[in-house]
């Protein structure tokens, strides 16, 4: 898809001008409000956009790669989620699944790149924030005045009860390293078995 169709069928209300790398001007819209004029620095930029728009559009505007220079950064994501009605035109099956490959690509090695940018961190910086099993999730709050660690410890055991865990079973933690006995749910003593597994080079992801 080109820059011009991908723009053209994404904003088709409000004003959205795009100076593009070497002068180049793409305009969309109906002319009304609001009104925002872009501008992008580079080719590379470009198609980081179109290979992923969600994270390409906040990432280059966060590297300054996207320039706003009219308007603002929430008057473009708000051109961006208005109802556009319908499609101009249904993509074909294989632009579908062409699409959808790409979208849902995930090789291992991406994947290890990934899980290394996000969570390849020290666990003094995990425990500055986290409680003492070091659960990264959401907690589950019975009282309000209860602390975090009662919080977590109440989420696991919500969560036995809605599993229905019994002592046979065998409990798989995709994400948690076996070399991390804390995030081994200790509050739930039903006399699991556990397996651990992470794709964290460090050997170290809290739960």
């Amino acid at each position: 898809m080109s820059v011009e169709a991908f723009v053209s069928d994404l904003f088709r209300v409000g004003s959205l001008s795009v100076a593009m790398p070497g002068g180049r001007q793409i305009t969309a819209g109906d002319g009304g409000e609001p009104r925002v004029a872009a501008r992008v620095r580079d080719v590379e930029t470009i198609a980081k956009i179109l290979a992923s728009p969600a994270l390409g559009v906040g990432e280059a505007y966060m590297d300054g790669r996207l320039l706003i220079e009219e308007g603002s950064i929430h008057d473009l994501v708000d051109l961006a989620t208005r109802p556009r009605g319908a499609p101009r035109r249904r993509p074909g099956p294989l632009w579908r699944w062409m699409t959808r490959m790409i979208n849902e690509r995930n090789a291992r090695r991406a994947a290890r790149r990934n899980v290394a940018h996000h969570y390849d961190l020290s666990q003094e910086f995990y425990r500055s924030f986290l409680d003492e099993d070091l659960q990264y999730s959401c907690a589950y709050f019975e009282t309000p005045d209860a602390s975090l660690e009662e919080a977590q410890l109440a989420k696991k055991r919500h969560i036995a009860a809605k599993l229905a865990l019994q002592p046979d079973h065998r409990f798989d933690i995709v994400r948690v390293p076996a070399s991390q006995p804390r995030t081994k749910p200790k509050a739930c003593n039903y006399g699991l078995s556990f397996a651990r597994g992470t794709l964290n080079p460090s050997g170290f992801l809290p739960l």
